[in-house]
């Protein structure tokens, strides 16, 4: 593939460049386009942020586990062994 054909795809993938709504029909970039923008914006902040709320728990649960175990253990160790 030469510089021109990877410049054009490149173009192609740019919702800043016309090339981007010319290649998917339209005439030119529509006006209600960065309010198009900022909701999706918006949309990947609040899957972010579930994503991390979700890990966080994941550990969080992963770590209580792990403490609950321990605590088993040493209560064992302590009930047999005072």
């Amino acid at each position: 593939m030469g510089k021109h054909d990877i410049d054009n795809r490149a173009d192609q993938l740019n919702p800043n460049n016309d090339a981007y709504w010319s290649s998917r029909g339209w005439d030119e970039r529509p006006d209600d386009y960065s309010q198009l923008e900022s909701f999706w914006d918006k949309q990947k902040k609040v899957r972010f942020v579930h994503t991390t709320i979700r890990t966080m728990m994941d550990q969080l649960t992963i770590i209580l586990g792990i403490a609950w175990i321990l605590f088993l253990i040493l209560y064992g160790i302590a009930y047999f062994y005072p």
